[in-house]
């Protein structure tokens, strides 16, 4: 199949110089054509596609070559390379805001034609393909951030440096976020209960390009919510590296676990025998408490952080739990039972898991620096179960 030849409009006042030029190029495989003036270069670059304008800046009567060049660049998008015998600093100031791919000095060579004709139409080519490729990226990317703001899910977009260059509606929505520009890794990692391995993830996502992680996210109404993040690593139109993450919350999923194993440790078939009282609760409280502690991360306490973790964590089974709190103690209030109001209702035994939950945590976690009880619960016909955490001062 024969090779389509490059395009070439000389553009050029002096006859000999553009019968030369065009010589030169047409024995070394490209197509030329060749106009006197301004006017005549406008015309035909109106009609026909060029690959390469090669115009003297002198042009004598009418438009010089710089404008000429910039009414053609405002039709198509051909390699522009200047030809001339003026260097003074306004001529090469006004001919640099068109960014031409080369400049040719009289008197010139057929050396000098042929190579810097080559370089500019390959530069040129290459400039094209790559803001192409740009505007193709950026359609993707608002194609993207279209969908992304219409999920209810937590997606956020990092650059190479960890800098956060898009949030979607809902993370913004849900997230503490101020605003949705100037973010960074520390902003996210202000969400999230405790520690996240970074060094971890990023090595996993140079070698696989993908990773998942779970995060527990304090969310702007305090709420805490588990997400399961799906993270990308790819690379832009420059190559530069952007991480994509991608978080569903699995809150509900989590509790049904939860939930489900809880009940399984419990164990329906030993209804009959519950009346046996603590030496049935007790290893069913501390088995409760192992399996919770597989999906809550866990810190240095004082008993109004306990409270607001143990609050968090039975939120996670289904509660809605608020507190109450001075200098020496806190309440923990809830108007929903965990267990189900018919069930709490008729079945006292779970107040006892609850209550034995919080005295075995707060054993494990405060030692005796306080004390817990309920004061009011649900299933006694209250409205309410009331969890007293008290600070303990030993004299």
């Amino acid at each position: 199949m024969k090779k389509e030849r490059n395009r070439v409009l000389i553009v050029e006042d002096d006859e000999l110089s553009s019968m030369v030029m065009s010589d030169i190029l047409n024995k070394n495989g490209y197509a030329t054509y060749t106009v006197h003036s301004g006017g005549e270069a406008v015309d035909i670059a109106s009609r026909e596609n060029f690959d390469l304008v090669l115009t003297d800046i002198n042009l004598g009567d009418g438009d010089d070559g710089i404008e000429v060049a910039r009414r053609i660049l405002e039709i198509q998008s051909p390699a522009i390379v200047f030809l001339t015998a003026y260097s003074d600093e306004e001529t090469v100031s006004r001919a640099k805001e068109l960014k031409p791919q080369g400049y040719i000095v009289k008197p010139f060579s057929e050396e000098n034609i042929v190579i810097t004709s080559g370089m500019a139409i390959v530069k040129n080519k290459a400039s094209i393909d790559l803001e192409k490729a740009k505007q193709r990226e950026e359609n993707l990317r608002k194609t993207l951030e279209a969908i992304f703001d219409n999920m209810n899910s937590f997606v956020l977009i990092f650059d190479k440096d960890l800098n956060i260059t898009y949030i979607n509606s809902y993370a913004f929505m849900e997230g503490s976020f101020t605003n949705r520009e100037n973010l960074c890794r520390d902003d996210f990692e202000a969400l999230i209960i405790g520690k996240t391995d970074w060094d971890s993830l990023n090595a996993e996502l140079e070698k696989e390009n993908y990773a998942e992680r779970s995060f527990f996210l304090r969310l702007k109404d305090g709420r805490i919510k588990n997400f399961k993040f799906n993270i990308f690593q790819v690379y832009d139109a420059n190559h530069e590296k952007n991480i994509i993450a991608v978080g569903t919350d699995i809150s509900e999923t989590l509790r049904h676990d939860i939930m489900r194993n809880i009940m399984s440790s419990i164990g329906f078939v030993m209804a009959p025998f519950l009346a046996r009282g603590d030496e049935i609760i007790a290893p069913i409280v501390k088995n409760i408490s192992n399996i919770m502690e597989k999906y809550f991360v866990r810190e240095d306490y004082d008993i109004f952080s306990f409270a607001y973790e143990f609050a968090n964590s039975m939120d996670m089974l289904g509660g809605n739990f608020t507190i109450e709190e001075d200098k020496e103690r806190v309440k923990i209030i809830t108007d929903v039972c965990i267990w189900g109001k018919n069930l709490s209702r008729s079945t006292p035994f779970f107040c006892s898991l609850c209550r034995g939950l919080l005295k075995y945590q707060i054993y494990k976690y405060l030692g005796e620096s306080a004390e817990a009880w309920m004061d009011k619960s649900i299933g006694n016909n209250y409205k309410q179960c009331h969890f007293i955490i008290k600070k303990i001062t030993i004299s």
